[in-house]
Protein backbone atom coordinates (compact mmCIF):
# COMPACT_ATOMS: atom_id res chain seq x y z
CA UNK A 1 0.00 0.00 0.00
CA UNK A 2 1.24 3.61 -0.41
CA UNK A 3 2.20 5.89 2.12
CA UNK A 4 -1.01 8.08 3.06
CA UNK A 5 -1.04 11.37 3.83
CA UNK A 6 -2.70 11.03 7.62
CA UNK A 7 -3.48 14.14 9.62
CA UNK A 8 -1.69 15.15 12.72
CA UNK A 9 -4.19 17.15 14.27
CA UNK A 10 -7.75 15.97 14.91
CA UNK A 11 -10.16 18.59 16.52
CA UNK A 12 -13.26 16.34 17.99
CA UNK A 13 -15.98 19.28 18.71
CA UNK A 14 -18.87 18.17 16.64
CA UNK A 15 -18.39 21.25 14.18
CA UNK A 16 -17.97 18.89 10.87
CA UNK A 17 -14.46 19.90 10.29
CA UNK A 18 -11.40 17.64 11.26
CA UNK A 19 -13.86 16.18 13.79
CA UNK A 20 -12.68 12.39 12.87
CA UNK A 21 -9.49 10.53 12.89
CA UNK A 22 -9.43 9.81 8.77
CA UNK A 23 -7.27 8.08 6.35
CA UNK A 24 -7.68 9.02 3.47
CA UNK A 25 -6.50 6.08 1.86
CA UNK A 26 -9.37 3.85 3.75
CA UNK A 27 -12.10 6.15 2.15
CA UNK A 28 -11.98 2.79 -0.19
CA UNK A 29 -12.78 -0.15 2.01
CA UNK A 30 -13.11 -2.44 -0.91
CA UNK A 31 -9.44 -2.12 -1.29
CA UNK A 32 -8.43 -2.31 2.08
CA UNK A 33 -11.26 -4.73 3.86
CA UNK A 34 -9.38 -5.80 6.40
CA UNK A 35 -8.08 -2.29 7.05
CA UNK A 36 -7.64 -1.35 11.35
CA UNK A 37 -6.50 1.19 13.56
CA UNK A 38 -5.30 1.04 16.53
CA UNK A 39 -4.52 4.68 19.35
CA UNK A 40 -1.88 4.62 22.78
CA UNK A 41 -2.09 7.33 24.81
CA UNK A 42 1.69 8.01 26.07
CA UNK A 43 1.40 5.87 28.52
CA UNK A 44 1.46 2.81 25.87
CA UNK A 45 -2.17 2.44 26.87
CA UNK A 46 -4.88 1.42 24.24
CA UNK A 47 -7.45 3.79 23.99
CA UNK A 48 -9.00 2.78 20.46
CA UNK A 49 -9.07 -0.36 18.57
CA UNK A 50 -11.11 -0.40 14.85
CA UNK A 51 -13.59 -2.58 13.97
CA UNK A 52 -11.97 -4.36 10.45
CA UNK A 53 -12.77 -2.67 8.45
CA UNK A 54 -11.81 1.22 9.52
CA UNK A 55 -14.86 3.29 8.93
CA UNK A 56 -13.21 6.54 9.26
CA UNK A 57 -15.11 7.48 12.20
CA UNK A 58 -13.23 7.48 15.53
CA UNK A 59 -13.96 11.06 17.20
CA UNK A 60 -10.78 10.62 19.81
CA UNK A 61 -13.30 8.72 22.34
CA UNK A 62 -12.40 5.81 25.12
CA UNK A 63 -15.86 4.05 26.44
CA UNK A 64 -17.76 6.51 25.43
CA UNK A 65 -16.18 9.51 26.51
CA UNK A 66 -14.01 12.17 25.06
CA UNK A 67 -9.86 11.51 25.54
CA UNK A 68 -7.93 14.56 27.28
CA UNK A 69 -6.60 17.02 24.91
CA UNK A 70 -2.53 15.62 24.15
CA UNK A 71 -0.38 13.38 21.96
CA UNK A 72 -1.33 10.00 20.78
CA UNK A 73 0.41 7.51 18.85
CA UNK A 74 -1.82 5.71 15.37
CA UNK A 75 -0.84 2.05 13.93
CA UNK A 76 -2.81 2.16 10.73
CA UNK A 77 -3.17 -1.80 9.79
CA UNK A 78 -4.16 -2.13 6.01
CA UNK A 79 -4.55 -5.54 6.27
CA UNK A 80 -3.01 -6.78 3.18
CA UNK A 81 0.14 -7.76 4.45
CA UNK A 82 2.26 -4.56 3.56
CA UNK A 83 4.03 -2.91 6.17
CA UNK A 84 1.46 -0.60 8.51
CA UNK A 85 1.95 2.67 9.20
CA UNK A 86 2.53 4.65 12.43
CA UNK A 87 2.74 7.97 13.82
CA UNK A 88 1.60 10.30 16.31
CA UNK A 89 -1.34 13.09 15.98
CA UNK A 90 -2.96 15.53 18.64
CA UNK A 91 -6.31 15.58 20.10
CA UNK A 92 -7.50 19.48 20.17
CA UNK A 93 -10.51 20.42 21.29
Amino acid sequence: SAQCEIPSVITPNNDGVNDNFIVPCLVNQIQYPNSQVTSINRWCDEVYRSPRPYNNDWQGTFNGEDLPVGTYFYLVDFGDGSQPQASFFMIQR
